[in-house]
């Protein structure tokens, strides 16, 4: 089968959530005999370059990238907010030289499957349709609409708080736009895909299918030592706005008080693009230490046993959730944070939405390994039974070759 993906961003090396749950797909669908192409945009942002990282990639993987400036401008934001009806942040991904290029590769080239990454890419489908007979897959990440919302309800600033719901109603409007357009869509998680069926129903009937992102058998442990409770950590991309407000809403209501009453722990952030004042903000809290973009993940995360999630707003899954229980970690997340995982409280995950909730848990893991013990080897089980990658894989190639014969 021969597959175009097309993305928002170059998706490898996969660094975080985003990139890992698009990566993961693409690496496991080659190895059970797909090829695939994948075209993306090369942002300013995120940029990398390709011809360093192509002898990295798998034999039939061609990765293929269009430089594109994404920055915010504010003229341009102003201008879109009085004269159009689309949502800013997917509008600035569109790019007539790429329209220009991506015409070219499908008249060039066949795909039986032109998987579009994100509502971003959502642009492109009139291209895709003129130029290629190929079954057109949306994947949704989240519900990018539902993210912008709780940032509005979130936001104290009225001025910013209209400007969010703006963009929220936009954005919901645009992802249901893009699915009426494709022939099939992806959601990572059942609470998203039920969103999409609802928000569809009565308006187009396409085929859908749940596909979450897991990980390698390889980065998985083995098996779970007992260790008493040392520090705590966090990883996540940290240009994202519902990283910065809920590791800041954790050190103001619950890392303030915990750290007081145990100044021996201490908590560590690591992610990438962190802005200058959120990393200066960072300085005014005990027992924080900061580690910027680390080199490794897998092995960060094989440092301290409890990960902190502690999102207050988003949407889809937190890839960085599976990959620390894949690694050994116990897991406290915010309910809102877990969505979508399927993980039980109290059985491998500790779920809190209060700074008071935070701190009983925290408080009580510090007393108690045995518990620690048992949850973390809960929490590996969970991912080795719902979340391989392997057999994720094979349920998607699987979904393609049903819509493709049709």
């Amino acid at each position: 089968m021969d597959i175009l993906n097309l993305c928002s961003r170059v998706p490898f090396p996969p660094k975080d959530g985003g990139t890992i749950g698009v990566w993961t797909l693409i690496e496991n669908l080659e190895k059970i005999g797909d090829k695939i192409t994948v075209f993306a945009l090369n942002t300013n942002k995120h940029y990398i370059d390709v011809e360093n990282v192509k002898d990295q990639l798998p034999e039939n993987v061609e990765l293929i990238a269009w430089a594109i400036n994404t920055d915010l401008k504010w003229n341009l934001a102003l201008k879109n907010l009085l004269f159009s009806k689309l949502p800013y942040n997917s509008e600035r991904f569109f790019n007539a030289e790429y329209n220009q290029r991506l015409k070219e590769l499908l008249e060039k080239k066949h795909f039986d499957i032109v998987q579009i990454e994100s509502p971003n890419m959502g642009f492109y489908i009139p291209t895709i349709r003129k130029y290629s007979k190929a079954k057109i897959v949306a994947r949704t990440a989240n519900v990018e609409n539902e993210i912008w919302q709780r940032v509005a309800n979130a936001e104290k600033n009225t001025i910013k708080r209209i400007y969010y719901k703006i963009l929220a109603k936009r954005m919901r409007q645009h992802e249901i736009s893009v699915l009426q357009n494709s022939d099939a869509f992806l959601s990572v998680t059942p609470k998203d895909l039920s969103y999409f069926l609802e928000k569809l129903e009565g308006k187009k009937h396409i085929a859908s299918a749940v596909i979450p992102t897991g990980v390698n058998a390889e980065t998985i442990v083995n098996s779970i030592e007992e260790k008493e409770l040392a520090d705590f950590f966090f990883i996540g991309a940290l240009d994202w706005i519902p990283n910065q407000e809920g590791v800041i809403w954790f050190l103001d209501n619950v890392w303030k008080e915990f750290a007081e009453k145990n100044p021996k722990k201490y908590f560590h952030i690591a992610g990438r693009y962190a802005p200058k004042s959120f990393v200066s903000l960072l300085e005014k809290y005990k027992n924080v230490v900061y580690h910027g973009e680390i080199p490794d993940a897998n092995t960060f995360m094989r440092q301290y046993p409890v990960m902190i999630v502690p999102l207050l707003s988003g949407s889809g899954m937190r890839v960085k959730i599976i990959e620390a229980m894949a690694n050994g970690a116990l897991v406290i997340s915010t309910s809102i944070g877990a969505e979508g995982i399927g993980a039980k409280n109290n059985e491998n995950i500790f779920l809190a939405d209060s700074g008071e909730e935070f701190i009983d848990i925290m408080t009580k893991l510090s007393e108690n390994k045995e518990l620690i013990h048992k949850i973390r080897t809960e929490a590996l089980e969970l991912v080795k039974s719902d979340f391989s990658n392997e057999q994720i894989a094979y349920k998607l190639h699987n979904f393609f070759e049903n819509l493709i014969n049709k």
